[in-house]
This record gives structure tokens, C-alpha cells and sequence, in this order.
């Protein structure tokens, strides 16, 4: 009998199976000669062939593709943030934070998820989750999907945002181009917006604006009550307050209790009319550097309290130096950043001229025996320690090379006295100085305060320790 299926009569009778012939061929391992016999078998069957052939290659290449996966699969938290920022679903700066929310046992947590081992969703965990929400749902979607139960659901998300939230309010006012038809009404100038700020959390919340021609400090002051009373009752515990130096913005703080005293912390902050609880003021630093680049650029100098010179003069010839010279003292010194009339508004031309590279450029020039540089020591000790002073009060990262760009948390008491002993230098350096026209101590308010309000830098740098002190005590009874 014809090879092909079983025959199970001859098996019935004792006999050896014979297969039956396979007339059309589904697999390679059954073709035969008798399949290719006439031009029609023959093209059928070497399709199938091409077929399977083409089959396998794809399975190959799948392969492949699988082994290459498995090599350059990540195996640590580090990893997994490099992998995010490489793909271009993580920022910068989000990759540098997630790297520091991650503590040991959050590194451990993942990487026993990465190699398939359930375990149960931690704070830890948690707070990661919602971190990497809030910066990229794309990154959050994609571990989500190359790591099986890595992270949960989206939903759980939700669910488990109801932990005790500490934010700052911020508010400003921003000028607006409203034309009103009714002639009789004020038209509003500016506008007046509300600003939550997470300080646990990274996120941030418009939570009211008011178009306004002006208000004076006691108005500003009762929409400030009511801001307070409104997120105390969402559960929300506001612990400090930003603002420019508007003199309205002081009076405003006067009003509801700050005294600011340069003798005492505690009066660079005021109580919350919901809970009594203690409100820490800063001002904006981005707008305080600004304030004392154009205090020096519109005075042309200032005085130390050794009676030296700080001169703007000094930046003029540092840069008409590195123009002539077609060399930069590693400085980004430019035509806007001397000539700043048009870009007052601008914060990197004023940080980067009250800057640790143009102070060392200009002792850099000195050093060379220029002789227009002789006298730039109190000039670079200026700049010094404005730099210094806005990196702390602009800083966020833990991890930073630079001594006072290092965020402050409880684990690094040293830090602190180190902040604490500079904001003191800068308090008596900052008093001392003056201007040819005003006494000691009375340079403009931009530069330390007014006899009605306080000074700007000083002040924010002034109310830091006490803040961060009871911030922390805050976290740890949460």
C-alpha cells in the first residue's frame, strides 16, 4: 500500500502499518518526488515551500529581536530613569529628580518587579507612581507595559492621592490688554492669580485670579484670608507664601501680622487664619536678582562697609575685554547683559551677570596685571555672594557639585549651620553697603529693605532655617 495514513484493517490482521500517500503536502518533512511529477504539483508545493521558508525567517528574526531585548533589558532603578530620558518620554530635570525620590528600598522594590516577583504596592512605590504621572504619562504608560505589575493602575492612582497634602501659594499679578465697551466701568489693568505650589508633591494649581485696575494692601490681605480659609478646608496645610516686592505685597503680610524684624525669625511669617499655624514668606528670588542687577547697573556703584568700590564699570570693561581680545574668561557675557535697558524682565541675562564665572573672570583679569582690574576685589566679593545667596534660595537638587545649591532635608544637619552661618555674613554685608547718595544700611529697598518693609534677598534667606525647621517636623508627624 501507497505510503501515506495508517491502514487499520492490516493492523487488525497482525500485519506491519503501511502509510497512505499524502497526495498535497502541508509541511516539508512529508514532500516526496512523486509531489513534483507534473508542472502543477510542482508549482503548488514549491509555494508552500517559499512559504514555510519565509515563515522561519520571520521567526528567526523575532528571535533575535528577543535576545537583543533581553541584553539590554534594564536590571536597576537607575536604569529604568536613564531608559525613560534616552526614549525622550522624561526631561532633564524629571530624570534627575526621579534618581532622588529613589531610596533603597524603592531600587529594591522595582528590581524585584522587573524580575517578575509580586510584591505588594508600597508608600515608596506609590510616590513614585504618582511622580512619574505627574511628569510624563507616556513614560508612566510604557513601564507600565514593558514591565508587567511594575506599577499600578492609573485608577489605584486616583485612589490613593488622598494623603495630607503641604504647599506654598503663590501669587502675582500680570498685566493685561482688555478693552471694555462700557466707558463707565474701570478697565482692569492687571490681574491678580492665586497659585498653589506642592512642597510633598510635585505639582501646581491656579486656584483663583481676579482682574483688577489696583488694590492696596488690606485688600490684598482679605483675598489672601480667604485663599487660606478655602484651602484649609480642602485638607491642604499652606506653609509659606512667594511673592515679588511689591510694597503692596509687605503691607499686605504687615496686615495679617508680620512684623518683619531683622532680630527676630519668627517675624518673617505670619499666623494662618484657619489653623493658627505659622506661614513663612519668601520673596521671589528670580524677581529679587533682578531687582539688585538693576539697583547696581542704575547706580553705577556702591560702597562695602570697608568703604570699597563696587562698580558696574568693572562688567563694562570685562567684556569689551573678552570682545577685544575675541576670548571669553569663561563668562557668557554679551551686549544684553551690559546693556540690559530692554531686557530688565529678563532672569537669565541678570543671573548670569551676578554670576561666579564674571567674578572669577574678573579676578582672572586682575590676575593677568591689567591695570584696569586693580581694584575689583570688592566687586567679585559682591557678585560671590549674590550668587551664593540666589542658589540657595533657587536650588533643587540634593545632589549638586555646587556647596549652596543643595536642597535641604534632615538627614544633612551640616548643610543647614553652613546656610545658617552664610545668611548671617549676608545679612551684616548686605546692611553695610552703600550708595553715594544714601547712608549705610539704606541702599535702595531692592537691596535689603525700606524703613516700611523689608529687604528682599535678605529677608527670604533670613526665613529659610526657621521654615525648613518646621517643615520637616511637619513631615515627620505625617
Amino acid at each position: 500500500m501507497p505510503s501515506g495514513d495508517i491502514d487499520h484493517d492490516n493492523t487488525s490482521t497482525g500485519q506491519s502499518p503501511v502509510k497512505r500517500k499524502v497526495l498535497n503536502a502541508d509541511s516539508i518533512g512529508v514532500l516526496s518526488p512523486s509531489h513534483f511529477r507534473t508542472l502543477r504539483k510542482a508549482k503548488r508545493h514549491l509555494d508552500m515551500v517559499k512559504n514555510k521558508y519565509r515563515e522561519k525567517q520571520i521567526q528567526n528574526d523575532n528571535l533575535k529581536k528577543q535576545i537583543k531585548r533581553l541584553k539590554e533589558k534594564v536590571k536597576t532603578y537607575d536604569d529604568l530613569v536613564q531608559k525613560l530620558h534616552q526614549k525622550q518620554f522624561l526631561t532633564e530635570n524629571a530624570s534627575v529628580h526621579l534618581q532622588s525620590i529613589g531610596s533603597e528600598s524603592l531600587r529594591t522594590l522595582i528590581e524585584l518587579n522587573m524580575k517578575s516577583k509580586m510584591l505588594p504596592c508600597t508608600s515608596e512605590m506609590r510616590k513614585f507612581a504618582i511622580t512619574l504621572q505627574f511628569y510624563s504619562n507616556k513614560a508612566y504608560n510604557f513601564i507600565r507595559k514593558s514591565f508587567k505589575n511594575v506599577l499600578p493602575h492609573p485608577k489605584t492612582i486616583k485612589k490613593a492621592k488622598n494623603e495630607t497634602v503641604i504647599c506654598n501659594i503663590v501669587l502675582d499679578e500680570m498685566s493685561t490688554n482688555i478693552d471694555t465697551e462700557n466707558d463707565n466701568s474701570v478697565p482692569a489693568k492687571n490681574a491678580l492669580v492665586f497659585m498653589a505650589v506642592g512642597i510633598n508633591g510635585h505639582w501646581k494649581m491656579p486656584i483663583g485670579y481676579f482682574l483688577v485696575a489696583g488694590l492696596n494692601g488690606t485688600e490684598r490681605s482679605n483675598l489672601l484670608k480667604q485663599c487660606l480659609i478655602l484651602m484649609g478646608d480642602t485638607g491642604a496645610k499652606v506653609h509659606s507664601i512667594t511673592f515679588d516686592g511689591a510694597y503692596s505685597n509687605g503691607k499686605m503680610c504687615s496686615i495679617l501680622g508680620a512684623s518683619f524684624d531683622l532680630k527676630d525669625k519668627l517675624s518673617f511669617s505670619f499666623d494662618n487664619p484657619y489653623n493658627n499655624e505659622s506661614i513663612y514668606i519668601f520673596y521671589d528670588p528670580c524677581q529679587m536678582i533682578k531687582l539688585i542687577r538693576n539697583t547696581l547697573g542704575d547706580m553705577r556703584c556702591l560702597f562695602n562697609q570697608e568703604g570699597k568700590k563696587i562698580s558696574w564699570d568693572h562688567i563694562k570693561m570685562l567684556y569689551f575685554k573678552e570682545k577685544n581680545e575675541s576670548l571669553k574668561a569663561a563668562t557668557k557675557l554679551t551686549n544684553k547683559h551690559v546693556y540690559y535697558y530692554n531686557e530688565k524682565m529678563n532672569v537669565k541675562l541678570a543671573t548670569q551677570v551676578l554670576s561666579n564665572s564674571v567674578g572669577n573672570g574678573l579676578k582672572f583679569c586682575k590676575s593677568l596685571g591689567c591695570d584696569d582690574f586693580r581694584d575689583i576685589d570688592a566687586t567679585s566679593e559682591f557678585y560671590f555672594l549674590m550668587n551664593d545667596a540666589f542658589n540657595i534660595l533657587n536650588c533643587r537638587s540634593k545632589y549638586s557639585k555646587n556647596p549652596y545649591c543643595l536642597a535641604l532635608d534632615e538627614k544633612q544637619f551640616d548643610k543647614y549651620e553652613k546656610y545658617e552661618k552664610f545668611s548671617r555674613n549676608f545679612h551684616n554685608y548686605v546692611l553695610g553697603l552703600r550708595s553715594i547718595l544714601t547712608a549705610p544700611g539704606r541702599v535702595r529697598a531692592e537691596l535689603y529693605h525700606f524703613s516700611a518693609r523689608p529687604g528682599n534677598p535678605g529677608v527670604s534667606i533670613h526665613t529659610i532655617q526657621e521654615s525648613v525647621r518646621v517643615y520637616l517636623q511637619l513631615c515627620r508627624q505625617l
